[in-house]
């Protein structure tokens, strides 16, 4: 009998969190969902928060932060300290800075990922490298 009653009350805790998570869903931008469940399968979003006008900040339940700019593309992407999906850094990232990270051997170590008009920022294990998008160059800065 204990053992029912303990499955009754986890039931009900799932479907009340299950409840949460669609709210979250609910809030988040067109396409983040599509987005973020390309990347990270059956994610769990915690929160959808909005930092500053135009951009809304979404974080995956044991997964990224992820921030959304006025146009629904992501701008910054943060593992929280686990690696990024290589998936993710080859769909999204150009192909030169991307060919960068596969020669240096930094695809395991990309841990975020930012972009604006101008460059992307990638955040490596021990250094950050930089592409500047209107002349193709490549600088890596080490700790």
């Amino acid at each position: 009998m204990k053992k029912t009653f303990l499955l009754y009350i986890a039931l009900i805790a799932l479907t009340v969190t299950g409840c949460h998570n669609d709210s979250e869903y609910d809030m988040l931008p067109p396409g983040a969902a599509d987005f973020i469940s390309q990347y990270w399968p059956d994610p769990y979003i915690e929160s959808v928060t909005t930092p500053s006008k135009g951009e809304t900040q979404v974080v995956v339940k044991n997964g990224p932060t992820i921030v959304f700019g006025s146009n629904n593309e992501w701008v910054e992407i943060d593992g929280n300290g686990m690696p990024l999906p290589q998936v993710l850094l080859f769909d999204q990232l150009p192909s030169p800075l991307y060919g960068y990270l596969e020669s240096g051997e930094y695809l395991g170590q990309v841990f975020e990922i930012d972009r604006d008009p101008r460059k992307y920022e990638v955040e490596i294990l021990n250094g950050d490298i930089t592409y500047d998008i209107s002349t193709g160059q490549i600088r890596e800065d080490r700790d």
